[in-house]
């Protein structure tokens, strides 16, 4: 596992806030869902496709969901985890993402959800805010 840390210079749409400092970016084939916080970014690649999946609710794995089937639009959506080999409930696990396995979202709509399964994943990079913390480089956080 690889965790690189970037200073945040320019703001992302996603990343409006001004305590922004650092952002680190973690790339792996296993990612622990409990992991996860409110403004973490998902870049799932799949064998087919990217997927960039925004936190807005890390407790119930609810954000926004980009790529793949849904294009350039994005959808609200639950991140559900990884479909093993058995189908339906039983290869279902819901405490991570795994390389080889697709990863499961409910994807919302204004009549109904729908369940999105992508290809097989090939890699995991997640992006994590730290808010308020000084810069790596600098040692000292930026005054407002």
């Amino acid at each position: 596992m690889k965790t690189i840390e970037l200073s945040s210079g320019t703001q992302y749409p996603l990343l409006q806030s001004r305590d922004v400092r650092i952002m680190t970016s973690t790339t792996a084939s296993e990612l622990a869902l409990d992991a996860l916080a409110e403004c973490d970014l998902l870049m799932i690649h799949t064998a087919n496709s990217v997927y960039s999946f925004s936190l807005t609710d890390a407790k119930e794995r609810c954000g926004l969901l980009m790529g793949g089937r849904l294009g350039e639009a994005s959808a609200s959506a639950l991140l559900v985890g990884a479909q093993g080999p058995e189908s339906g409930e039983a290869g279902l696990c819901r405490t991570r993402l795994i390389a080889g396995m697709p990863a499961v979202f409910i994807v919302a709509s204004k009549r109904e959800s729908t369940r999105l399964v992508t290809s097989a994943i090939k890699s995991l990079t997640h992006l994590k805010a730290l808010f308020g913390r000084p810069r790596m480089s600098e040692g000292i956080a930026d005054q407002p």
